[in-house]
């Protein structure tokens, strides 16, 4: 073979192969290091089916539940009452950090700024609600109930309001949220699609670190579950995204019952774990049947 014919055979090689790892990894704006590609694309429609044909556990005993799951990869969706409406709890504190990040953040001082980035940690990590209380009354004051209906509706969140006089009398609760607008802000976060790098990134590993792993994370096996737990009066909810080998999943998980607390975390943590396995094909950890108390 000619000398530039070994070239070109070299250059293909390369090629070749700088193809393939191009294809197998991506870099994730929660980490420094290779992240396993998960597909291509934003999947922003797709077929829904229903939770309880797969998961037959998820029939709850007594009370209402919502339910989003997405593989990320494939858009695949499993839904159960995924718009109906719901008290937020603490979930709500993730559309709110986004909110103070957008609207707050860049207008002010650096040692304010210091103080909206320890807020926002940890109300991720440990759901602090000082720094909670306090960024509410700034979005109340500085931007109103109308006008934050208007911003989530452009993200997607149909039925999300914070502080809000209208909710509060059709639903009993001024922070109110849905199984799938949640999911479809928890997607758009993870993707890197409402805010910057740094703050995206910020807000990923702060509630990859949460003391909370009772619900959602129990049976995942040590995978990385970036979640927000959420508990008001007689509902608990849990959403967030495991990362596994084959995809990301997403679920996004509301219940709301008179039954016990263990009850509802047993409940999340079971059907989380069921959702899992039929969204990613891979084994969770071994769940049991949660017994009615």
């Amino acid at each position: 073979m000619k000398p530039g014919g070994k070239l070109l055979c070299v250059l293909i090689a390369i090629a070749i192969f700088s193809a393939v790892v191009a294809a197998k990894y991506h870099y994730n704006v929660s980490s420094r290091r290779p992240a396993m590609m998960y597909g291509t694309g934003y999947h922003l429609e797709g077929a829904e089916e229903d939770v309880i044909a797969h998961c037959p556990v998820a029939r709850p005993h007594e009370g209402t539940v919502g339910i989003f799951a997405k593989n990320l990869a494939t858009g695949r969706m499993l839904v159960l009452n995924p718009d109906r409406v719901f008290a937020a709890a603490s979930t709500i504190k993730v559309p709110v950090s986004i909110v103070v990040y957008e609207h707050f953040y860049y207008p002010a001082d650096t040692e304010t700024r210091k103080q909206y980035d320890t807020g926002i940690e940890l109300m991720m990590m440990i759901s602090e609600n000082d720094y909670f209380a306090e960024f509410l009354d700034e979005i109340e004051e500085k931007i109103g109930p109308e006008e934050i209906r208007k911003h989530f509706s452009h993200i997607g969140m149909q039925k999300t309001m914070i502080r809000d006089p209208k909710a509060k009398e059709m639903f009993g609760y001024s922070n109110v949220t849905t199984a799938r607008d949640m999911g479809v802000v928890f997607e758009q976060l993870y993707r890197g699609q409402l805010l910057n790098a740094e703050k995206t990134a910020f807000i990923l590993e702060a509630l990859a670190n949460t003391i909370f792993g009772e619900e959602m994370a129990r049976y995942m096996q040590g995978r990385k579950v970036i979640h927000k737990i959420g508990e008001l009066d007689n509902v608990l909810a849990d959403v967030g995204i495991v990362e596994g080998e084959t995809a990301p999943v997403l679920m996004s998980i509301f219940i709301e019952t008179d039954l016990s607390t263990e009850y509802a975390s047993d409940y999340i943590a079971t059907v989380s774990a069921c959702l899992y396995e039929n969204l990613s094909g891979e084994k969770a950890g071994e769940y049991r049947n949660f017994r009615r108390d």
